[in-house]
């Protein structure tokens, strides 16, 4: 694997970086750095917290938290606006419907210039990826994500992140791609049409197309949710659990 090919895919899928998901379906606490390769050779499948306090480091930073006595982890006077992520999810696992559910809120998405990236998830359902070059609100993407879904009319499992804020950190992950061993049916690649991209294909590509994801696009689809949700009745198909 070629060190550009690896930066690439750490790159884009960026979060919180002192937690991980392990494959089992536990938190372990430890710096998300040593494990990209790992999770990529298939030696340990990771998961990534999309949600990250304050990355730009405003006011102290995602490490600033105060631990409880309960052992939880909080930030003193939290800022809900701080919370954010450089990437989405949509956890679609409908049976033979996910793809094209998965199709169908892709559409919508670049109908407003946002390119979405479909995954075939282990559970035979569908992952719905979109990336974004810089730091943006949790509750942005959320919303944006949640508007393609209602305007799609789509039935779905999850939206990653799962909240706008948190008193602390990590949240819920999502597993990544790409890891694994494809003979086991373990590894899961992105889509292209009815094909699947190899990673370097898929990072290289992804990489150059994200640097023109517009950031206003998130915007308008964010205000097209709150007017959808002012003058639309809920259609009562589109969520499992918000």
């Amino acid at each position: 694997m070629s060190d550009t090919t690896y930066l690439n895919f750490r790159d884009l899928f960026l979060g919180f970086p002192l937690a991980y998901g392990t494959d089992e379906g536990g938190c372990r606490w430890a710096d998300v750095d040593a494990m990209w390769e790992k999770h990529l050779s298939g030696e340990e499948m990771i998961g990534i917290y999309p949600m990250v306090y304050d990355p730009l480091f405003t006011r102290g930073g995602p490490d600033s938290w105060t631990e409880g006595p309960d052992n939880n982890r909080y930030y003193v006077e939290m800022e809900p606006d701080l919370w954010m992520c450089k990437w989405g999810a949509i956890d679609i696992d409908e049976g033979d419907d996910s793809y094209v559910i998965a199709r169908n809120t892709q559409t919508v998405l670049r109908a407003l210039d946002i390119t979405a990236w479909p995954e075939r998830s282990r559970s035979k359902g569908y992952h719905l990826w979109i990336f974004n070059q810089e730091w943006v609100r949790a509750s942005v993407i959320r919303r944006a994500m949640h508007a393609a879904l209602d305007l799609a009319e789509a039935k779905y499992d999850a939206v990653y992140p799962k909240q706008d804020s948190l008193a602390g950190p990590p949240g819920n992950y999502m597993r990544l791609p790409y890891g694994g061993d494809l003979k086991t049916g373990k590894k899961c690649l992105i889509l292209t049409g009815q094909s699947h991209m190899w990673m370097s294909s898929f990072t290289m590509q992804k990489h150059k197309e994200r640097l023109h994801q517009p950031w206003s696009a998130l915007l308008r689809y964010t205000k097209i949710r709150s007017q959808w949700c002012q003058t639309c009745p809920r259609s009562g198909t589109t969520a499992k659990n918000r």
